[in-house]
């Protein structure tokens, strides 16, 4: 009886360590058939952008279509066409000429500028006033606008005989009186300083004593002004 008992342990262990090695060979034989993955690489499934895992899995058998973008091209614009031509010049701005003024004669100042203090007339044998310059010159001898400006009158004064007005544009003018006859000049007649207006005289009743002269005077929005100061401006 115990020599029986001690039989089926033994089997029992004999039976157990079999079943054990038929479990190890099992597992053996399924990892050689199974590949052991590379735990640091990792798969990753590559899907197209528009195209789902699903048809990404059937692989490349079955074409995938990829959405193209066409881009819109800018509608024709007409681009301005810039004349090459120059642009006319601009009128040029013209300089006033300067304002020249020349003695209208030369010769010797026999009667000076007295507009303020009486001075004795040898002609009226009186004292008056002068409001000019007297120049004496041989009768004939050419008289000179003094400065630029338009013949304004040429007329025959009772005491200042054949005179001639010039009106310079300014306020200013130039009397020529005790000329001789006919003067070169009429009314209208636009003149320069140094053009000939006539000639000297001595057809001023009230200077006939001082012979053959030009009487000068120079007017300032008709006032008299000393001549000399004119011809220095």
């Amino acid at each position: 009886m115990h020599r029986q008992t001690k039989a089926q342990g033994f089997w029992g262990w004999v039976v157990l360590g079999l079943c054990a090695l038929a479990v190890a060979v099992g597992a053996f034989q399924a990892s050689r058939s199974k590949p052991v993955q590379d735990p640091q690489v990792i798969e990753t499934p590559q899907v197209i952008e528009g195209q789902s895992a699903e048809a990404q899995e059937q692989g490349d058998a079955e074409e995938v279509s990829v959405p193209v973008t066409i881009p819109v091209l800018p509608e024709e614009q007409e681009i301005p066409v810039t004349s090459t031509e120059p642009e006319p010049p601009a009128e040029p701005v013209i300089a006033a000429a300067p304002q020249i003024i020349v003695p209208p004669l030369e010769g010797e100042t026999v009667a000076a500028f007295s507009a303020d203090a009486l001075q004795y007339n040898d002609t009226l044998a009186d004292w008056r006033t002068h409001e000019g310059l007297d120049i004496a010159a041989a009768e004939g001898t050419e008289i000179c606008a003094a400065c630029a400006g338009t013949v304004e009158s040429v007329t025959v004064n009772d005491l200042l005989g054949n005179t001639v007005v010039l009106d310079h544009g300014d306020g200013r003018k130039t009397v020529y009186a005790s000329l001789a006859p006919e003067p070169a000049v009429k009314a209208g007649d636009r003149v320069q300083a140094g053009e000939v207006i006539g000639a000297v005289g001595n057809s001023s009743l009230s200077e006939t004593a001082l012979g053959p002269h030009l009487h000068f005077a120079v007017l300032q929005d008709e006032e008299p002004i000393d001549p000399r100061d004119f011809l220095k401006s």
